[in-house]
């Protein structure tokens, strides 16, 4: 079963991928509509995924194929943020599979609530997962964080 990972890293390196690059061909980050926050508040919040041209990710219904991208968070006591919502879709069609997918640069929103007792600054954190793809499709991870006064 390990065949698969190293499969991976020999087709990202044909496909000019670095084999350590963890996020080839895109790149992520956390962006708030706010510059601080106040307890009892709720703010918006954007993962924000910088796709290479040519190269596209997933909708949260990919189609026939594909994986969405998929957050994994770490976030003070109290703290909550919604599912992940996702902007419209590009219809996508190759060699006759149909996928809906994302290219330039897609932000994926949460809502932030803040408890009312919360002190302090927030430190929002999260793992991201995604699918990027052109001519052949690469796993992406990225770990993301953003301090909000």
């Amino acid at each position: 079963m390990r065949a698969l990972p190293l499969l991976a890293l020999l087709l990202a390196a044909a496909a000019g991928a670095q084999p350590d690059d963890a996020s080839p061909h895109s790149d992520a980050r956390l962006v708030a509509d706010v510059a601080s926050v106040a307890p009892g508040e709720s703010f918006d919040l954007a993962v924000e995924v910088e796709i290479d041209e040519g190269w596209h990710v997933y909708w949260t219904n990919a189609g026939d194929s594909g994986q969405p991208l998929r957050a994994t968070w770490r976030l003070p006591d109290g703290v909550e943020v919604s599912p992940l919502r996702f902007p419209a879709p590009t219809f996508y069609e190759d060699a006759g599979i149909v996928t809906y997918v994302h290219e330039g640069t897609p932000r994926f929103l949460t809502r932030v609530s803040v408890p009312p007792d919360a002190a302090g600054a927030l430190r929002l954190e999260a793992d991201l997962r995604w699918l990027v793809c052109a001519d052949i499709c690469y796993p992406a991870e990225h770990s993301v964080a953003l301090t909000v006064p």
